[in-house]
């Protein structure tokens, strides 16, 4: 049931859904939420001020305790040593400030300074990232990482956000180049990877996009209105076949017996207008 200013007034599960109990006031979305012992969520309660004020979970779920103060979304997070994340402190300034992790999880060491928001973040041959450095204007300068890892090198300029990176073989993303304009201006894959060959123009983020017969995306197509124009698809995956207009996002979708879409349609005004299924 919802009222006339909230979207969930009052909203109960059984207990096997993730959500048990879940009640909103007038001001905050969501004000007090219970789980009971088997769900992710134990308790979860919120002030009128922050988004999430106090949380805890028992000794089974992810997150172990989490508490905010009135500036900040979290102010001090810790996990047991079976999380990811080990301990997770925050200043008024910064989202994060020290965050430590033990030789099990992903992050070993990140520091954060009043500027940037990773400073320095190293972790052992493990880990995927191996050495990650910054500098004052950009995020991410300098990356580089062991051939067991799967970005191998990585470089960025003051301007683009991804200036030029280059992974071996094995790696997922073979070779990636940008100009100044753009952020990405042509990638291409081995045969081995899902996205065979990708060009784009000045004006649309996605212009031309081809794939070989064992990739997900056979053909796709753009023009200078539309996002997504026409894409085609084999009889094995989802989409059979898409078209749009140059006024809706998704003016037809049809997919054979196999797939899951079978027919969809939309009007000029609404964003799903009709939609039929097989039985």
């Amino acid at each position: 049931r919802c009222d006339t200013l909230n979207k969930i007034k009052c909203q109960r599960y059984d207990t096997l859904n993730i959500i048990r109990c879940q009640r909103c006031d007038t001001l905050n979305k969501i004000k007090f939420q219970r789980c009971d012992t088997l769900n992710k969520i134990k308790c979860q309660r919120y002030d009128t001020l922050n988004i999430i004020r106090c949380q805890r979970c028992d000794t089974l779920n992810k997150i172990k305790f989490q508490r905010c103060d009135t500036l900040n979304k979290i102010k001090c997070q810790r996990y047991d040593t079976l999380n990811i994340i080990r301990c997770q402190r925050c200043d008024t300034l910064n989202k994060i400030k020290f965050q430590r992790c033990d030789t099990l999880n992903k992050i070993t060491f990140q520091r954060c300074d009043t500027l940037i928001i990773i400073r320095c973040r190293r972790c052992d041959t493990l880990n995927i990232i191996r050495c990650q450095r910054c500098d004052t204007l950009n995020k991410i300068k300098f990356q580089r990482c062991d051939t067991l890892n799967k970005i191998k090198c990585q470089r960025y300029d003051t301007l683009n956000i991804i200036r030029c990176q280059r992974c071996d073989t094995l790696n997922k993303i073979k070779f990636q180049r940008c100009d100044t304009l753009n952020k990405i201006k042509c990638q291409r894959y081995d045969t081995l990877n899902i996205i065979r060959c990708q060009r784009y123009d000045t004006l649309n983020k996605i212009k031309f996009q081809r794939c070989d017969t064992l990739n997900k995306i056979t053909f796709q197509r753009c023009d200078t209105l539309i996002i997504i124009r026409c894409r085609r698809c084999d009889t094995l995956n989802i989409i059979r076949c898409q078209r749009c207009d140059t006024l809706n996002k998704i003016k037809f979708q049809r997919c054979d017996t196999l797939n899951k879409i079978k027919c969809q349609r939309y009007d000029t005004l609404n964003i799903i207008r009709c939609q039929r299924c097989y039985t």
